[in-house]
């Protein structure tokens, strides 16, 4: 009898941990798509978030590229005396040796004055003769508008830029710096775009610097 018991009662535990296997076995994988989709919603969300911060830079960016520039140009054609003023293009000006390269009061207002007359790469060209000395402060940031505008916007004018930059280094390092951060940033995604796709064989090697160029800046402007 006691033996009869013994063996009802090993059937029995045997049996509840069966029971029990085959629960775990039915619920693990039901768990496992729902740790998965809670990881994959969380991701989603960190995304957004990250989208949605980028959005936000890029737009204050542009609401400051605007307000800034706005200013730049009525400081340019208000107060060109007072740009004469500034600590800033004396400071150009110490680093020169020879008088005939210091950024005097008499050439900030005279680039002051000019500048609204810039047009084409001829004109740029020729005021970074007279002026270069200047490229500072406001003088500095009206060249960058400039130049990105034109490689932005006039892309066709580019033959014009390799003419002077092949005679004039100097000149093509000048613009190249000119492309810059105080832009708007639609302008520096359209000068890379440019260079990427509409670049003629014998332009091969502009072109990769600009591009070079415009993608340090737009790196720059995403982070």
């Amino acid at each position: 009898m006691k033996r009869l018991l013994l063996f009802v009662l090993v059937l029995v535990f045997t049996f509840n941990i069966t029971i029990a296997a085959a629960q775990n076995t039915l619920t693990a994988p039901a768990e496992a798509p729902a740790k998965a989709s809670t990881k994959a919603s969380q991701t989603v969300k960190i995304k957004k978030s990250v989208k949605k911060t980028h959005v936000a830079k890029v737009k204050k960016h542009k609401i400051h590229h605007k307000t800034h520039k706005t200013e730049t140009k009525e400081t340019l054609a208000a107060q060109p005396e007072a740009l004469a003023e500034d600590p800033a293009f004396t400071k150009a000006a110490a680093d020169m040796p020879g008088a005939q390269n210091q950024c005097s009061e008499t050439r900030v207002i005279a680039a002051v004055k000019e500048s609204s007359a810039l047009k084409s790469w001829q004109n740029i060209y020729d005021s970074y003769r007279k002026y270069q000395q200047c490229d500072d402060g406001a003088i500095a940031e009206g060249y960058s508008d400039l130049i990105t505008g034109l490689m932005a916007n006039n892309w066709d004018t580019l033959k014009d830029l390799k003419m002077f930059t092949e005679t004039d280094k100097k000149f093509l390092k000048f613009v190249l710096r000119h492309i810059d951060a105080s832009v708007d940033p639609e302008d520096v995604k359209k000068v890379s775009d440019n260079a990427s796709q509409h670049c003629a064989a014998d332009f091969s090697e502009l072109c990769s610097l600009i591009k070079e160029r415009a993608e340090e800046i737009l790196k720059e402007l995403n982070n």
